[in-house]
C-alpha cells in the first residue's frame, strides 16, 4: 500500500515538473518572439529615422505591436508608415495612430505606397478607419483613372483641409477628373473642381451627391438613381492615355541674392501638405514658389513625379544654388518622394511637420543616404 502511495506521489511530481517545464519552454518561446518582434521594430525604425527619434517611436508603438500576431504581417504596415512619418517628424503621439489606422488599410487591401502617401495627410486630421479606408481606395482609383500619385496626394489633402466628407470627396475627384482631362493642368483642375463642388461637400446622402454631381458634370444622358450607373461613369473619366505636357526650361542662371531672400521669407512657415500660402506648405508647393519667383509666369509641373523627369541631372560635387535635391524616403521604386532647393555650403531649404520650412545639410547622415537624383532645370 505505501508502496502505491510512493508511485503515486512520484508520477505526481513528475507531471508538476513536466507543467513546469512546457511552461517554461512556452514562456521562453514567447520571450523569443517578444524579442524578435522588438528587434525588428528597432531594425526597421533606425533605417526610418533619425537616431533620437527611432527610439522614441520605437517605445510608443513596442506595446502595439506586440501583441499583434506575426501572421498579420505587421512589418509591412510598420515600413509603409515609418518612412514618411520619421521623414516629415510628425509628433511622438501621432505615431501609433498612424500604425494603427496603416495596419487597417494594409489588412483591407490597401498598397502599402498608399498607406505610405495617407500617413502625411494626418498631419492635417486624424480619422476613424472606415473614413482613412475610403479615402485609400479612392487614392488607388484616382492613380488608375491616370493621376499620378503626386497629384492624387496633393487632391486628397486638399479635400481633408477643406473639409469634404469622404462621400462628397469622391464626387469632388469626379468633377476634378473631368477638368484634368480637359487642361491637364493640376491647380487649375483642382481650383474649378473646389469652387464647382462647393454646395456638395458636405453632403452624406449617396443619392443626393450623385444626383447634384451628375448635373455639374454635365454627363450624357439622363440621371439614374443607382450606384452601379454613377460608377459607370469613372471609365469616361480615365486620362492615362494622354500624353504628358511638356514643358519649357528656362535660359537664365538662377539669381541667387533672390533665391536667398526667398530662402528668408519662407523659412520658419508652417508645414501642411499640398499648402500652397504662408498659412502653411510642404516641399512641392515650396519649389513651385520658388520657379514663380526666379522664372515668373513660366509652366513648371507641380507635382514632384513630373518633375523629376526633365531637367539635366547634375553630380553631386557640381551641385549649384537653385537645383532641385530628391529624396525617396525608402529603397523602394514607388516609396513617395520629398525634395529641397539648395542654397549653398551643403545646405537646402525643404519642409517637415515638425519645423515646417528648414534648412538641413545634405551632408547629414540621414538626408545623405535618401538622394537619388539632383535636377538643374536649364535650358
Amino acid at each position: 500500500m505505501k508502496k502505491n502511495y510512493k508511485v503515486k506521489a512520484y508520477y505526481c511530481v513528475f507531471i508538476v515538473l513536466l507543467n513546469l517545464s512546457y511552461s517554461n519552454h512556452l514562456y521562453a518561446q514567447e520571450n523569443l518572439k517578444i524579442q524578435e518582434n522588438k528587434s525588428s521594430i528597432e531594425i526597421i525604425l533606425q533605417d526610418a529615422c533619425k537616431e533620437e527619434e527611432s527610439g522614441v517611436f520605437e517605445r510608443k508603438l513596442r506595446k502595439t505591436i506586440l501583441k499583434l500576431d506575426k501572421k498579420y504581417d505587421w512589418e509591412t504596415s510598420l515600413k509603409a508608415i515609418a518612412y514618411e512619418a520619421c521623414y516629415l517628424e510628425i509628433k511622438p503621439w501621432l505615431i501609433k495612430t498612424a500604425f494603427n489606422l496603416g495596419h487597417y488599410g494594409v489588412l483591407n487591401g490597401l498598397k502599402p505606397s498608399t498607406v505610405e502617401y495617407l500617413t502625411g495627410t494626418l498631419t492635417i486630421q486624424t480619422y476613424g478607419k472606415v473614413a482613412y479606408l475610403k479615402v485609400g481606395k479612392l487614392f488607388e482609383k484616382m492613380e488608375r483613372a491616370g493621376v499620378n500619385p503626386g497629384n492624387v496626394y496633393s487632391f486628397i489633402s486638399t479635400a481633408i483641409y477643406e473639409h469634404y466628407s469622404e462621400e462628397a470627396m469622391e464626387s469632388l475627384a469626379m468633377i476634378y477628373l473631368k477638368n484634368y482631362k480637359e487642361n491637364y493642368d493640376h491647380h487649375t483642375s483642382l481650383e474649378n473642381a473646389l469652387t464647382a463642388s462647393e454646395n456638395i461637400r458636405k453632403i452624406r446622402y449617396e443619392r443626393e451627391l450623385h444626383k447634384k454631381t451628375f448635373e455639374i458634370l454635365g454627363l450624357p444622358g439622363e440621371y439614374k438613381d443607382n450606384k452601379d450607373f454613377f460608377e459607370n461613369h469613372w471609365s469616361v473619366l480615365n486620362i492615362y492615355k494622354k500624353k504628358s505636357k511638356e514643358f519649357n526650361l528656362p535660359d537664365n542662371e538662377i539669381d541667387i541674392p533672390k533665391l536667398n531672400t526667398f530662402a528668408n521669407k519662407w523659412k520658419n512657415t508652417s508645414f501642411r501638405p499640398a499648402g500652397l500660402s504662408r498659412k502653411g506648405i510642404d516641399d512641392a508647393g515650396l519649389i513651385y514658389f520658388h520657379f514663380q519667383d526666379q522664372y515668373g509666369d513660366m509652366k513648371f509641373p507641380y507635382s514632384l513625379d513630373e518633375l523629376i523627369e526633365f531637367g539635366e541631372q547634375i553630380e553631386i560635387e557640381k551641385i549649384k544654388p537653385g537645383d532641385i535635391i530628391f529624396l525617396r524616403l525608402s529603397d523602394k521604386k514607388n516609396s513617395m518622394l520629398h525634395a529641397g532647393i539648395y542654397l549653398d555650403d551643403g545646405d537646402f531649404l525643404h519642409a517637415n511637420a515638425k519645423n515646417g520650412v528648414l534648412v538641413s545639410s545634405i551632408n547629414d547622415a540621414f538626408y545623405a543616404k535618401k538622394i537619388i537624383k539632383i535636377i538643374r532645370y536649364l535650358d
